[in-house]
């Protein structure tokens, strides 16, 4: 069988250029409830919240490299549910 390459666009050939699958470390967060160790990538910034193993709600700060346990915010995310328009 013979394949052909069809360019996309205007006639340009995507290459798609091979990632690695090796993480970089910038540093480890621990857990503040229970010291589950969290591996921080170097490109990592800003804060994310999530849940840990253990069942509590974290937000890491991977500007700081610190955790912080919080609570969630109740109602909030029926403020952000879809609205499907009436047929």
């Amino acid at each position: 069988m013979k394949h052909t390459f069809r360019p996309e666009g205007r006639g340009e050939h995507r290459i798609m250029k091979k990632q690695s699958s090796i993480v970089k470390p910038k540093g480890i967060i621990e857990c503040p409830v229970c010291g589950e160790k969290e591996v921080v990538d170097e490109k990592a910034s800003g804060k994310v919240s999530h849940k840990c193993k253990c069942g509590h709600l974290i937000e890491s700060d991977y500007d700081s490299m610190t955790a912080v346990e919080i609570r969630p915010t109740r109602g909030v995310t029926r403020q952000f549910e879809p609205v499907m328009p009436a047929i």
